[in-house]
């Protein structure tokens, strides 16, 4: 049973995924227009990539994806010479991975993004390339039909036999694939598929997203006609561009904070509008009671959206009937107080006064640290530090990213377990 489907809409209106370079995206993203202006400028100014940094949750893929994709619209509405193609899927780099098969997973991904495309590209005038089609053919056709992401002729894995009438050789592949780039992008400063490389801090160091970047540097990242942007958590591109070996190649990092609280309630309408099916829909949650949460969870609009969803099962398993925007008001409150108070009796049974006295202190300073800011907390080392931070994220109110070679970082981070308990203990 669809709880959203019965109460009256298509879908789930607080999805939690990020926001697709599509029309939707574009109807959905709320209060970034100052955040969007930044991404583009760097965008349109090669060849330092674009990068930007956010606490986890923040929305930094919804907006690069919806930015993207609005200018993709602006170059057929005829207000753009530059035509940026959004790439069909977003990467991760893996320390585990093969430089080598990284490109390669890239550039089949940016040839399955042309292929889609290459009917708007041919009636925009660009010239597709002879090749084009057996390009597809070799992707797509019956003899890949159990394709799994990688090159079957290169020796990289295959689960089916190969098309090797038209296959390629490595070489031959990227060839045919830089030929058709260099076609529809001649001058390399007219646009180009983007290419998002999401998540830098899954590679657990610094130094580790250091080595990948720099591997990659004159493979990958001037390849013509491919634009990247690399996305992570707070202080992560500060890292990586503090190198002689990348110095140059980045542009200096977009920090996306949360939206501004003021959008809350447009956030809110603009969701619940998209995704309705009838006029005569039902939603337990009101307005107010979401812009009450989105300031609880400190503007974290991925962790706000997953809570809001909660609230809809819980009212729904209890088959509540809330009608009025009291009631569902009311309601709300005692949801929030009862889960608030319980996570906070379960976490304080767990903490070592010392360890408490920390998290409290961590509400009052702010939503992220590092460790280096060890004596704002009242501790003379990080490692007098260390022991404490352990115990707040055993029991889950503070998630950290490992990176012993930058102490700068701020690479801790409240979860929204911990904004509950601090709620709570701010109704002490």
């Amino acid at each position: 049973m669809n709880i959203y489907r019965e109460w009256g809409f298509l879908e789930n209106p607080f999805r939690t995924i990020p926001l697709p370079s599509t029309k939707e995206g574009k109807e959905l993203l709320v209060g970034r227009d100052k955040e969007s202006k930044r991404f583009l400028t760097r965008l349109y100014n090669p060849p330092s990539l674009v990068t930007v940094e956010g606490l986890n949750g923040v929305g930094k893929t919804s907006l690069i994806n919806v930015s993207i994709y609005e200018t993709y619209e602006s170059f057929f509405e005829g207000n753009s010479e530059n035509l940026f193609i959004p790439c069909e899927r977003t990467f991760q780099l893996s320390s585990s991975k093969d430089p080598e098969e990284f490109i390669d997973e890239v550039l089949i991904e940016v040839a399955q993004t042309l292929i889609k495309r290459s009917e708007e590209l041919q009636n925009l005038g660009f010239t597709i390339p002879e090749n084009s089609k057996q390009v597809d053919n070799w992707l797509n056709k019956t003899h890949i039909e159990t394709f799994q992401g990688t090159l079957g002729p290169f020796g990289i894995g295959k689960s089916s036999e190969t098309n090797t009438s038209k296959g390629f050789e490595r070489s031959g592949f990227r060839a045919a694939i830089r030929k058709w780039l260099e076609d529809i992008f001649p001058y390399g400063i007219n646009g180009g598929v983007v290419c998002i490389i999401d998540n830098l801090e899954i590679l657990e160091t610094s130094s580790k997203a250091k080595k990948s970047i720099e591997e990659l540097r004159d493979l990958l990242f001037n390849f013509p006609g491919i634009r990247w942007v690399l996305c992570g958590a707070l202080g992560i591109v500060k890292s990586l561009a503090a190198t002689p070996r990348l110095e140059g190649l980045l542009h200096d990092p977009i920090d996306i904070l949360g939206i501004e609280q003021k959008f809350a309630t447009q956030i809110f309408d603009t969701r619940i509008e998209y995704s309705k099916q009838r006029d005569d829909y039902y939603m337990p949650l009101s307005a107010d009671s979401f812009e009450v949460l989105f300031d609880v969870l400190n503007q974290n609009i991925r962790n706000t959206l997953a809570e809001c969803d909660q609230f809809c099962m819980y009212v729904y398993d209890n088959e509540l009937k809330l009608h009025s925007e009291d009631e569902k008001d009311t309601e709300f409150i005692s949801w929030l107080d009862e889960k608030s108070h319980s996570n906070f009796e379960s976490v304080k049974n767990q903490l070592k006064p010392r360890a408490l006295k920390l998290f409290k202190d961590i509400i009052s300073h702010g939503d992220s640290f590092s460790p280096s800011d060890y004596s704002t907390f009242g501790f003379n080392s990080v490692p007098a530090m260390r022991p404490q931070i352990k115990d707040l994220e055993d029991v889950g109110v503070i998630q950290s990213s490992k990176d012993e070679t930058d102490s700068r970082r701020k690479s801790i981070q409240l979860t929204s377990k911990g904004y509950f308990v601090g709620y709570a203990m701010n109704k002490e």
